[in-house]
């Protein structure tokens, strides 16, 4: 949701991002969320969180896909998508793995 609320707050006042284009702004974005629910996950063991980033970013790629076809944006999300997906199964078995050792 940070991310959400710094791109409301840059978007209300009118900031350029720096020269920079939306769609590698937007991935830049997706990329960041992704990181940030890849460490919550690998390093706090957070697994609600990187669910709930992956969702958000389920939600951005749903919007992209009704509103043009195939994108950088929705590569990015898909891609984040991804390894949250694959670090959370890590997750989930690394966690399996040392009940059984107790």
């Amino acid at each position: 949701a940070t991310i959400v609320n710094v791109a409301v707050y840059f978007t209300s006042i009118d900031w350029n991002k720096l020269g920079i284009s939306p769609t590698v702004w937007a991935v830049t974005m997706i990329c960041a969320g992704g990181l940030v629910g890849l460490w919550l996950l690998l390093k706090m063991r957070l697994i609600p969180a990187a669910l709930s980033i992956g969702w958000g970013l389920f939600g951005i790629f749903m919007k992209q896909r009704q509103l043009e076809g195939p994108n950088a944006v929705m590569t990015a999300c898909l891609i984040m998508i991804g390894l949250l997906a694959i670090g959370i199964g890590w997750s989930i078995t690394k966690r399996k793995q040392s009940e059984m050792m107790n």
